[in-house]
């Protein structure tokens, strides 16, 4: 649907279904897709889509990773940072193991 003040990326498409799973939606618009650029730019898209799970995704800290990216959340510091008498010297050890740091609020 393209609405009033949109340019054309920002365009979507709204699937009404009944009955249907998880799958046959995925399946739905990945046979779009390839119908769309089949028919617009005579391109055959071969494969489909990639599909992770949303633990693989929250391990980029994000539920919509960018996975040219290669760097993964090494820890979750949450729990780590709550409790009490914390010392600097253990923070320290945590810091020079990670590759990455993320702390949820």
């Amino acid at each position: 649907m393209l609405l009033i003040g949109q340019n054309l990326e920002f365009s979507q498409v709204d699937i009404e279904a009944s009955f249907v799973e998880e799958q046959d939606v995925m399946k739905f618009s990945e046979e779009m897709i390839k119908n769309v650029f089949k028919k617009t730019v005579n391109y055959d898209l071969k494969r489909t889509s990639l599909k992770i799970t949303w633990s693989d995704a929250e391990s980029y800290g994000s539920d919509k990773p960018d996975l040219r990216n290669p760097l993964k959340l090494a820890l979750r510091l949450s729990s780590f940072f709550k409790r009490k008498n914390l010392r600097f010297s253990q923070i320290l050890q945590i810091l020079m193991k990670a590759e990455l740091l993320l702390c949820y609020s």
